[in-house]
């Protein structure tokens, strides 16, 4: 017979480095990154006259916070008309290097797949999707619908995007009938780390109350 109270410390443990765990991670990186990206920009600041008396901790965090400033500034820039022209330039520049266009279409999809505009996405729900009795996690994409066909057979259909696992960037555009559309109930979040973890991430809730025949 197992000790109850071994047990108990054994679970308390757990709990406690369970709960810790994604606190201290959180603050080890943002405390990672500040030093990292203060110091790159607080090098530059150090040649300033005014600024280089300050203590090294805080000309860090000027650093850091002025880098801030930078990346929102071309943010704006890139948002704007002649930003997307540049932008677009930029890539056909980098996309024809033989060796740097490998690395550089890498890293243009992690970021595309990181800061994809979710948004856009309203509902999570399954379709019969590439064949009948297979179901595929999709997103609808416009609450605008779709009339397909004439009379009596018309349907009124649905924008499903259907992405792809583990990089959601891409996938498949469909325009699936409305009663053919089975809601999850899930948050775009959710259907986005199941189908990033292909499936190894899953809700608590997963039954999903339909007739199916």
């Amino acid at each position: 017979m197992k000790n109850p109270v071994k047990k108990n410390i054994k679970s308390f443990f757990l709990t406690g480095i369970i709960t810790i765990l994604p606190l201290g991670l959180t603050v080890f990186v943002v405390i990672f990154l500040v030093n990292l990206f203060g110091n790159i920009t607080g090098r530059l600041l150090k040649y300033i006259p005014t600024l280089s008396t300050f203590p090294p901790y805080v000309i860090t965090l000027i650093g850091f916070f002025s880098l801030i400033v930078i990346i929102f500034i071309i943010g704006v820039i890139t948002s704007s008309f002649i930003g997307k022209w540049f932008l677009r330039l930029t890539d056909r520049f980098f996309s024809k290097l033989p060796f740097i266009r490998s690395v550089y279409s890498s890293a243009r999809q992690l970021t595309d797949t990181l800061f994809i505009d979710r948004s856009a996405l309203k509902d999570v729900v399954l379709i019969e999707y590439p064949r009948k009795g297979i179901f595929t996690l999709g997103f609808v994409t416009n609450e605008t619908k779709w009339e397909v066909g004439k009379g009596k057979s018309k349907k009124e259909c649905i924008n499903v995007f259907v992405p792809t696992s583990p990089n959601p960037t891409s996938g498949f555009y469909l325009i699936v009938p409305e009663e053919e559309i089975i809601p999850t109930g899930l948050p775009v979040e959710w259907g986005f780390k199941i189908i990033v973890s292909g499936g190894i991430v899953l809700p608590d809730k997963r039954n999903i109350n339909v007739t199916y025949s």
